[in-house]
């Protein structure tokens, strides 16, 4: 006999709400583990490898004139640097929604409390990312293609997006959606930050290495501390449960969604 099971709405599939477990003491372990996740993440080490590219020769101050003469995604100087303040807040909005639409149970209560445990772990990732960039323009100095200011790397507005999106991407592991939307999903919200990263580019307020290393940054940090503080379970798709029954062997599939 075969009990096919998926999980409901109001909690996860482990019986407990989103940011129930948040902690503000996690224990060894999960730090680590949350620690080597955010590295081995492709989010974190695949613009950090290319920030590393765009280091050699002349390839970055290159990229960014074309891109500033060229204007290829966003037209002129000019949308491009509203385009960036816009899909900024998209990548906002998105992780805020996604986080209010993870199961925290039933009870009104009880949600709202879980819900504030969960948003703070999220805004915590969001504010290190955000102290830790602008550490970093600081201690870099180094100028903008436009030659503005000295705060040129890395971008804060690429830090950013990708700090809202990895927030989203995280929640919409708690989301009772199939695969194929969560994929789907994912790569609008990559293409998203992407874009606002992109379009300080092409408004000559950053240089390609500046948007590659804050998304690195902003992966890490922001998966780090989800990870090691919000307290959720591993994500497996499939479990597999066997126990003896009346008529013999009860297997149990569960998927998660």
């Amino acid at each position: 006999m075969i009990w096919v099971s998926f999980s409901g709405c109001g909690t996860l599939p482990n019986g407990r709400g989103w940011g129930e477990d948040a902690t503000l003491f996690p224990d060894g372990e999960r730090v680590k583990k949350a620690a080597v996740n955010a590295l081995k993440d492709p989010d974190t080490w695949v613009p950090a490898a290319g920030a590393g590219v765009f280091s050699i020769g002349d390839w970055d101050k290159r990229v960014s004139e074309w891109a500033y003469e060229k204007t290829p995604v966003f037209g002129s100087e000019e949308n491009a640097q509203k385009a960036s303040d816009y899909l900024l807040m998209a990548t906002a909005a998105g992780a805020v929604g996604s986080s209010l639409f993870t199961p925290s149970g039933d009870d009104p209560g009880r949600w709202a409390l879980w819900k504030l445990k969960g948003l703070s772990v999220g805004g915590a990732a969001f504010w290190a990312t955000s102290q830790t960039t602008a550490g970093l323009k600081s201690a870099t100095g180094r100028e903008r293609p436009n030659g503005l200011s000295d705060k040129s790397f890395p971008s804060a507005h690429s830090a950013h997006a990708f700090s809202f999106t990895k927030l989203s991407l995280r929640n919409l592991e708690s989301l009772p959606l199939s695969r194929r939307e969560r994929l789907y999903l994912g790569v609008g919200l990559r293409t998203t930050a992407a874009l606002t990263a992109w379009a300080r580019v092409e408004s000559h307020m950053h240089y390609p290495r500046d948007i590659l290393a804050g998304a690195a940054l902003a992966s890490f940090i922001t998966g780090f501390i989800h990870d090691a503080f919000l307290g959720l379970d591993e994500k497996r798709s499939v479990e597999l449960a066997v126990a003896p029954g009346e008529h013999g062997l009860f297997y149990l599939l569960r998927f998660k969604f």
